[in-house]
């Protein structure tokens, strides 16, 4: 069965937002290693956490401005 969990984001330029998905998706794909992911420490890693390769992104805009990426 093919999970996926929906993350949606809420932003003001998408600056934090962009970053996530591009992060995520990294990861998911093996581009990125997963140090500094709070999820990952030993505390955490027992929890029935939504695994990264199993999250789909959405999200809106609530500022008037342009992204600057």
């Amino acid at each position: 069965m093919n999970t996926k969990t929906g993350i949606w984001l809420i932003g003001a330029c998408g600056n934090v937002a962009a970053l996530t998905i591009v992060g995520a998706r990294a990861m998911a794909r093996g581009l990125a290693g997963r140090t500094g992911m709070v999820t990952e420490l030993k505390e955490l890693r027992e929890l029935p956490l939504v695994p990264v390769e199993e999250m789909v992104f959405g999200g809106h805009e609530i500022s008037g401005r342009t992204c600057l990426l």
